[in-house]
C-alpha cells in the first residue's frame, strides 16, 4: 500500500513510534495535504489513526470529525478524543462533553473521560456527573475526572479519604536513585508533559528524575508549590511520568493530589490516570519544605512499598523506596459454559 503514498508521507506513517507533528516544511505542502486526507479517512483507512497523531492544533476539525464518525472503527473515535483534548483548542471541551453522552462504546467513552480530565471545566463537570452513574470502571473513571476538575478549578471538595484497600507499608529493601538536576532533561520532560499537564503549572526548576523498579521516572510538581500557602487548599501537586525505553520519551502515568489535613498536614493520594489509587499517605509542610510518606495499596499483584521523600521549593530533593513482598495476583474467574 505504501507504493500508493508519497515517500515523505510513507516515512511518517511507517515510523515505529508516534511520529509527532511534522511541519509543512518537513514533508511539503503536498505531503501535508496527503497526510490530512488520510487522517480524514478519505484514503488508506488502515493508517488513519497514525496520520492523526502527526497533525497539530491547526487540524482540530479533523479530530472533531473523527470523534463523531460512527462509521469508523472505535480506535478512530478514541484517537479523535485524545488528540482533541491534547491540543487544547477552543471548543474542544464542548465537543468532548457532547460526545460523551451519545457515544455507544465504553472504550471510546473512557478516552473521552480522559480528555475531559485533561482540559475540562464546568461544562465537563456536568457531563461527568451523569457518567458517574454508569457501571464499573467507567463510573470510577468519570468520578476521578470530576475530582481532578474540582481540584484544578479550586472548588470546595471533600477531604481525600484512604481507599477501601488497606495500605501496605514495607520495611525490607531500600532502593531508588535520585539524579541531580539536569536542565536539558527537565526541559524535555516539561515539553513532553505539556499536553497532559492536567492543569499543573509545569516548570523546569521543579522537575526531578529518579530510577526505581528498573525504570526511569520523573516527578514534575506544580511551580506554585514554592509558595507554602498553596497546600492550604486542595491542589493537584504534580505529575508522575515514566520514561519509555524504546525512545526515551516521558509519558504521564499518575497524578498526585493533596488536601489539607488539620492534624497531619496534608493528605496525599497518588492515582493512575483512570482513577485507580496506587499510594496514599501524608505530608508535613514546613519552612524547610514538605516531608512526605505514602504507602502502596494492598491489592492483588501489588508490591508492598513505602515511599518517603522531601520537596524543597517544589523540587523533589530526597526519595527513599522501601519494598517488601508481592501480593498474589487476582485469581482468574472461570468462564461459564
Amino acid at each position: 500500500m505504501f507504493n500508493e503514498i508519497s515517500p515523505e508521507v510513507a516515512e511518517v506513517l511507517s515510523a515505529k513510534h508516534v511520529p509527532g507533528q511534522p511541519t509543512a516544511a518537513a514533508i511539503g505542502a503536498r505531503g501535508a495535504n496527503e497526510l490530512r486526507d488520510i487522517a480524514i479517512g478519505n484514503a488508506h483507512p488502515a493508517y488513519r489513526v497514525k496520520a492523526m497523531t502527526a497533525l497539530g492544533p491547526e487540524s482540530a476539525d479533523v479530530f472533531r470529525r473523527a470523534l463523531n464518525d460512527r462509521s469508523a472503527d472505535d480506535t478512530v473515535r478514541a484517537a479523535g478524543a485524545t488528540m482533541l483534548s491534547r491540543i487544547g483548542v477552543e471548543g474542544a471541551e464542548d465537543a468532548l462533553a457532547a460526545a460523551l453522552d451519545s457515544e455507544p462504546s465504553d472504550a471510546v467513552r473512557h478516552k473521552i473521560v480522559s480528555g475531559l480530565a485533561r482540559i475540562g471545566g464546568a461544562t465537563s463537570a456536568r457531563a461527568l456527573d451523569e457518567a458517574r452513574y454508569a457501571s464499573g470502571d467507567l463510573a470510577r473513571h468519570a468520578s476521578f475526572a470530576r475530582t481532578l476538575i474540582a481540584y484544578r478549578s479550586g472548588d470546595d471538595v471533600d477531604p481525600l479519604e484512604a481507599p477501601d484497600e488497606s495500605l501496605a507499608p514495607a520495611e525490607t529493601i531500600t532502593y531508588a536513585e535520585l539524579f541531580p538536576s539536569n536542565p536539558y532533561v527537565a526541559a524535555t520532560v516539561v515539553a513532553q508533559l505539556a499536553p497532559d499537564s492536567y492543569g499543573v503549572q509545569l516548570g523546569e526548576h521543579t522537575v526531578a528524575t529518579f530510577d526505581c523498579d528498573g525504570q526511569r521516572w520523573a516527578l514534575a510538581t506544580d511551580v506554585r508549590l514554592t509558595d507554602p500557602a498553596t497546600l492550604t487548599r486542595p491542589v493537584i501537586v504534580g505529575i508522575v511520568a515514566v520514561q519509555a525505553p524504546a525512545d526515551e520519551s516521558f509519558h504521564a502515568a499518575m497524578v498526585v493530589l493533596s488536601h489539607p489535613d488539620p492534624e497531619r498536614g496534608v493528605r496525599l493520594s497518588v492515582n493512575r490516570l483512570d482513577g485507580r489509587s496506587t499510594y496514599f499517605g501524608y505530608g508535613q509542610p514546613s519552612r524547610n519544605g514538605i516531608e512526605f510518606t505514602v504507602d502502596a495499596l494492598r491489592v492483588p499483584g501489588a508490591l508492598e512499598k513505602t515511599i518517603d521523600g522531601r520537596l524543597v521549593d517544589g523540587l523533589l530533593t530526597e526519595v527513599r523506596v522501601r519494598a517488601g513482598l508481592r501480593f498474589p495476583p487476582r485469581e482468574p474467574i472461570p468462564m461459564q459454559r
